[in-house]
């Protein structure tokens, strides 16, 4: 009963979804199966470059004009970490993202296009070869949630799925199947329902040394998964507080409440900016270590 109410509401002859960016879209194979069971009748056309920056990618290059031609309902694009050796801005990456929609919306002649993406949370140089914390995961997730963005999307971060051990820049075989399915799933839902947010916190309380962060939970229970990933060696679930004067000790155990976590730092703090972290460091300190799952989220987190 449930294939056949999902087949009458979306099958639809020579329906496209086109998915561009860098190379891992080209092994994106399980996306295609997966968009199959939540969008029977749809294909998928990949005009994806490996090692590509979005100088190579926007309107005016092959890649663009490739998509356009085969038009498309839904744009998913697996991008940023070439754009992060570059050391390009947040607000720069936020408006790439902009106009790339906006280009293929226009070309397409489709101004509601959604355009889809996910947050990279890779183990990445700069230029010179220095580990670098870049700015282009900050600029997705402004693209996405800052609401001053039109039709952009985030599927959410990147820092669970399983990198190489090669370069711990590229996901497995398996980390290109768990992203796929996630957004197959995601496509489907925008193209049902025209809206889809991603688990991401909205703010930050403290009173004195207590500290409540609050989550937008799409779908609960919100947990923590120790068993797909191991828990932190730290003890905080990869939660980290940050200040100007250095960081500060997470003293309890986090807990989970409805669409809250609550924990108790070492202190009050004294100092400003202040940040709170989340799977961005490896538990061996702040330098990245060869790690599968906690080091490349390393400039990446939640």
């Amino acid at each position: 009963m449930r294939n056949a109410q999902r087949s009458s509401r979306f099958a639809q002859a020579n329906r496209q979804i086109i998915v561009t960016g860098q190379s891992l879209g080209e092994r994106m194979t399980n996306f295609k199966e997966a968009l199959q069971f939540y969008l029977p009748g749809y294909s998928v056309r990949n005009v994806a470059i490996g090692g590509s920056g979005y100088s190579n990618l926007k309107k005016g290059t092959n890649s663009f004009a490739a998509a356009v031609q085969a038009g498309g309902d839904a744009l998913v694009v697996i991008h940023g970490e070439y754009d992060a050796t570059q050391n390009t801005s947040r607000a720069t990456y936020a408006g790439y993202l902009q106009e790339w929609r906006d280009d293929y919306a226009e070309a397409l002649g489709k101004p509601d296009l959604k355009l889809l993406f996910s947050q990279v949370s890779s183990q990445l140089f700069d230029q010179y070869g220095t580990p670098t914390i870049a700015d282009v995961c900050l600029g997705q997730y402004d693209a996405a949630l800052d609401g001053t963005h039109t039709g952009l999307y985030l599927s959410g971060p990147q820092y669970y799925l399983s990198y190489d051990p090669a370069d711990y820049v590229h996901l497995t075989t398996a980390g290109c199947s768990w992203l796929g399915q996630k957004h197959a799933q995601i496509v489907a839902r925008l193209l049902d329902t025209g809206d889809w947010t991603p688990l991401y916190p909205t703010h930050i309380t403290r009173v004195g040394a207590a500290v409540t962060l609050h989550l937008s939970v799409p779908v609960g229970p919100l947990v923590f998964d120790t068993t797909t990933i191991a828990a932190h060696s730290e003890g905080a679930y990869g939660l980290e507080y940050d200040d100007a004067g250095g960081t500060i000790e997470i003293a309890s155990t986090p807990v989970i409440a409805g669409d809250t976590i609550t924990f108790n730092l070492s202190g009050t703090p004294s100092t400003t900016p202040r940040k709170i972290r989340y799977g961005f460091w490896p538990a061996d300190g702040t330098t990245p270590v060869a790690n599968p799952y906690v080091t490349d989220s390393y400039y990446g987190g939640g």
